[in-house]
């Protein structure tokens, strides 16, 4: 595909290449259509005062590629290390480039990998919560990455499924890249697992953007912990949307370190949902 910018053209283009479920296209349209009609938050409005981004430009960067996708070498994974894992997803800017998960979970109906393909092969399960639950498109931002996601990755354990080995997510940024992933994670009704995500730079002076969003559903019961990493450069715009949805007697434990980035705005929201319902971050 040959590289493209962040407008109405070259949008389309993107969109029609990915060949996507009707309902996912409709999705990426309306928010291109938000996007489209937006401003950038300005420090007038009460979210953004402590906030300044005037000197962000999103015309410096493209749409994730194929032809930008590699460098991943250069990264080492610092939460799996010495770790024995039930999966793992590695992508670099934006574009997944190695994915593997245990035999055995796949047999008892546990789902893990890449969303850009599961998204065709699981389109009835995700149509019901990609986007819809938690996830709230209220500013440009978050109908950028509404619009022109990629990558990221899907955990599904079905309903009392246990996981015990976590699964771990790579994703890492070079020069000019453009990571726009999105991570969706649905525990069913007395489910357990572990997911460890890293976010990395392959060099301090790598300029880039992350614009991604995280959502996190805890059934009934379930059980999550959530571990997050980040590990930006110092030229890295790092913007984010992360909501978790915890169900009745649920548990979710969410651990974030982050360092790095020239700037980082991340909105993050819990919601108990349900008697019982905990959360600890």
């Amino acid at each position: 595909m040959t590289q493209l910018g962040f407008n109405t053209e070259d949008f389309q283009t993107y969109q029609a290449a990915r060949q996507e479920p009707a309902w996912v296209t409709a999705q990426r349209n309306d928010a291109w259509q938000q996007f489209s009609e937006q401003q950038w938050p300005t420090r007038r409005e009460e979210e953004w005062m402590r906030t300044d981004i005037r000197l962000f430009n999103l015309d410096k960067f493209l749409i994730p590629s194929e032809e930008n996708s590699d460098g991943l070498d250069s990264i080492v994974p610092l939460l799996s290390e010495g770790v024995e894992l039930s999966g793992a997803v590695h992508s670099h800017n934006g574009i997944c480039v190695a994915d593997t998960m245990d035999k055995e979970l796949k047999q008892q109906g546990v789902i893990f990998g890449s969303l850009d393909s599961l998204v065709l092969e699981h389109g009835e399960l995700l149509e019901k919560v990609l986007f819809q639950k938690a996830f709230d498109r209220e500013d440009r931002f978050a109908a950028l990455h509404a619009a022109c996601w990629s990558g990221g990755q899907f955990l599904y354990v079905p309903r009392g499924t246990h996981v015990e080995q976590p699964f771990h997510v790579l994703s890492s940024l070079s020069d000019g890249g453009v990571d726009l992933g999105h991570t969706i994670v649905i525990l069913e009704d007395g489910a357990s697992a572990t997911l460890l995500a890293e976010t990395a730079s392959t060099s301090e002076e790598a300029e880039s953007l992350h614009c991604g969003a995280i959502e996190l559903i805890v059934g009934d019961r379930a059980n999550l912990r959530y571990v997050n990493l980040q590990n930006w450069g110092q030229r890295v715009w790092h913007f984010a949307r992360q909501k978790a949805i915890v169900g009745r007697d649920a548990d979710l434990q969410w651990t974030s370190a982050a360092i790095g980035s020239r700037l980082s705005k991340v909105n993050q929201h819990v919601v108990l949902d349900g008697q019982g319902a905990r959360s600890q971050m």
